[in-house]
């Protein structure tokens, strides 16, 4: 593959490069959701603090 054999050679580089974005895809969506699926350290101690705020019925003296 030459880049300098004209437009051929671009379109070549261009078709090669998205193969490999999409070889990549999945990886790189793996990475995405781990990189933005957390949320701030309050919202994060909100939503936790929420799962234990219950009173158990009977438990009253």
């Amino acid at each position: 593959m030459d880049i300098a054999d004209g437009d051929f050679g671009m379109l070549e580089f261009i078709w090669r490069s998205c193969k490999v974005v999409f070889a990549l895809s999945p990886l790189i969506g793996m990475v995405a959701l781990f990189v933005m699926a957390y949320d701030d350290p309050a919202a994060e101690k909100k939503k936790r603090d929420a799962d234990f705020d219950f009173a158990l019925a009977g438990n009253e003296e």
